[in-house]
């Protein structure tokens, strides 16, 4: 989901984020990506970049990010945290072996878990989101 720059200052600012350099700098490498990288992996992918840039300072953006909604994170086999950018309701394949996490879009999957929620209600709860994980392994042809 690669954005341009003027798309990224349009979503910091609508998520009242000052858009720093190097806030900027992560957003624009993790629209970029087509994994679910790690915070390590978004560092080492900007370090020759942005050589001033610390391992702390993307630890801090992605936090913040993640508590405006721009990703999400997640863990998978005790590893560490994973990032996505929220889009569209989707679900996540993860394979084992691999350690890939793949976007899982199915519209129908989505509207049968709206639809069994709208009539069951969680007592006591309110259902802020679905988030699913597909635990797969890759068939041997």
């Amino acid at each position: 989901m690669k954005m341009n720059k003027s798309q990224i200052l349009n979503i910091l600012n609508s998520k009242g984020i000052k858009p720093t350099i190097s806030r900027i700098a992560v957003f624009e490498k993790l629209s970029k990506m087509v994994t679910h990288p790690s915070v390590e992996e978004i560092y080492h992918s900007l370090k020759s970049e942005f050589p001033t840039i610390s391992l702390a300072t993307v630890y801090s953006i992605l936090k913040i990010f993640e508590e405006k909604e721009i990703v999400s994170s997640m863990n998978y086999n005790n590893s560490s945290a994973r990032y996505d950018l929220v889009r569209e309701p989707h679900f996540h394949l993860y394979e084992r072996k691999s350690d890939k996490i793949i976007d899982y879009i199915n519209t129908d999957l989505q509207k049968l878990l709206d639809d069994y929620f709208a009539k069951n209600k969680i007592e006591g709860y309110s259902l802020l989101d679905i988030k699913m994980e597909l635990i797969v392994e890759k068939k041997n042809k």
